[in-house]
């Protein structure tokens, strides 16, 4: 079947500098180093409805810890049980291979204290709250 395509591969090179072809465009997910909306919704458009679960329940827990002064984030045993119970990763692997996917994209940070783990979303309280308030118009989380 792909050859009654016909396609040409053309080599167009513009001969600039990559800063020069690159400078007209902007980083869709951070902005001085701090995530935004709009960036972190291209990355979790492009996951899969247990992927977006998951960071849901990191966020929804976020947000509603954040008058916690002492707060370290979320222990990672709690949000494996977390995923688990609402199907969003069965088992430790999927949850670090969603975890992976988050970190690469900067929607997620792990600190380690005293030998457990701790995840939070690395993002100020108003581009949290404007994440979720996406996710709940673009997905229907409640």
């Amino acid at each position: 079947r792909l050859a009654r395509l016909n396609l040409v591969w053309c080599n167009t090179p513009t001969y600039e500098t990559y800063a020069t072809e690159t400078s007209y465009e902007s980083n869709l997910l951070v902005n001085s180093g701090a995530i935004t909306v709009h960036g972190a919704m291209v990355v979790l458009d492009s996951l899969t409805p247990n992927g977006k679960t998951a960071f849901w329940l990191l966020a929804d827990h976020q947000r509603r810890s954040e008058e916690d002064e002492h707060y370290k984030g979320l222990r990672y045993s709690e949000y494996l049980g977390m995923c688990q119970h609402k199907f969003a990763a069965h088992d430790d692997a999927r949850l670090r291979t969603l975890m992976t996917e988050f970190t690469d994209h900067k929607l997620l940070a792990v600190r380690k204290i005293d030998g457990a783990e701790f995840l939070h979303i690395p993002a100020s309280s108003a581009v949290l709250a404007g994440i979720i308030e996406a996710m709940q118009e673009r997905y229907g989380f409640e």
